[in-house]
């Protein structure tokens, strides 16, 4: 009995640590989280889970984690329905960190969730401009670059800090 009750806690402890970090988001969380965090720049970019090199994307969101997270919050945020997709991607690459999924209530229409997330995010922000995929924020909450660049650039990385 005292072996199998120590194998048992041994798979639930192993479960909650190999539970990875899949946020749903809404844009009134997402600049809450940002607007409440005045140690740390934010920078946000959208990505789809299913595209042909989504493992790459990741990868380069671990790399970017792990030399600037002690100092940037990154929002990686993921359009998708299917969070397996998300998870699989996790696992494949050892991520470790926080990684978010557009919230559904954002727009039921996977087709045009990214673009209401943002146009909400711009609003709340009382940005001028209404879509983007990449943002940069700093600590303050300034925004530095809010456009359509898809590659995360270490110079402006180095402007928000």
């Amino acid at each position: 009995m005292k072996y199998y009750l120590l194998l048992v806690l041994s798979l639930f402890t192993f479960s909650i640590y190999a539970q990875n970090n899949i946020i749903y988001l809404t844009p009134e969380e997402l600049v809450n989280n940002i607007k409440n965090d005045t140690l740390k720049a934010a920078v946000i970019q959208f990505w789809i889970p299913n595209c042909a090199n989504a493992k790459e994307i990741v990868t380069h969101y671990k790399e970017l984690e792990d030399q600037y997270g002690s100092k940037v919050n990154f929002y990686f945020i993921g359009i998708t329905n299917k969070e397996t997709l998300v998870d699989t991607l996790i696992e494949a690459t050892a991520y470790k960190y926080n990684i978010y999924i557009a919230a559904p209530s954002v727009n039921d229409d996977i087709t045009i969730r990214r673009e209401t997330f943002a146009a909400k995010v711009c609003h709340l922000l009382n940005l001028k401009k209404s879509d983007f995929l990449t943002m940069y924020l700093k600590k303050n909450g300034k925004v530095i670059y809010c456009g359509d660049a898809i590659d995360i650039k270490k110079s402006k990385l180095k402007e928000v800090l």
